[in-house]
């Protein structure tokens, strides 16, 4: 393909093509937001998701939360209000739509840097209880929860089980 703007359809579509006659059948899709604000996602919102072929790809959001890609400097924030702000944006942005890969009919959410959940919130119990709340914001709004799964970067794997993640991956 060689040098190509990602925030274009015709290059989702290529991507798409090329994706499913390969046998893959979702995207990982990198989503940069923190505290309301959002950043380089023009690949997911105006390349992916107005391609030809979007509804031939399912996808979920790779929640990018490290502070490297901000590109208006607002550290990351990972308090109640912030997560529960963060769950309203996926359920009304992204959760509803129809190639939104789920899991036991569950969106999935993959998180980059879980650790950094856990140290804002007291604790792998804390980062339970956040998660078990924005579960419970996805249930109101009418999925059966949400499956969350960690970039492993801590040594410890069965810390993403007692921090309430449902999966952990490299």
């Amino acid at each position: 393909l060689g040098f190509y703007e990602e925030a274009r359809p015709e290059v989702a579509d290529w991507h798409i093509q090329w994706a499913v006659s390969h046998g893959i059948s979702f995207f990982a899709i990198d989503w940069f937001w923190n505290q309301g604000h959002e950043f380089i996602n023009q690949a997911l919102d105006e390349g992916f998701l107005k391609s030809r072929f979007a509804q031939n790809m399912q996808f979920c959001i790779h929640w990018c939360n490290a502070d490297a890609s901000n590109t208006e400097f607002r550290p990351m924030d990972f308090s109640g209000r912030t997560m529960r702000e963060l769950t309203q944006t996926l359920c009304d942005r992204y959760f509803h739509l129809a190639n939104y890969l789920r899991v036991d009919g569950k969106p999935v959410l993959i998180i980059l840097m879980p650790g950094r959940i856990a140290n804002a919130n007291g604790g792998w119990s804390g980062c339970a209880r956040v998660l078990n709340q924005m579960r419970g914001i996805a249930r109101t709004k009418g999925y059966p929860g949400i499956y969350i799964v960690a970039i492993q970067d801590d040594p410890y794997i069965e810390d993403f089980g007692r921090g309430g993640f449902d999966a952990a991956t490299t």
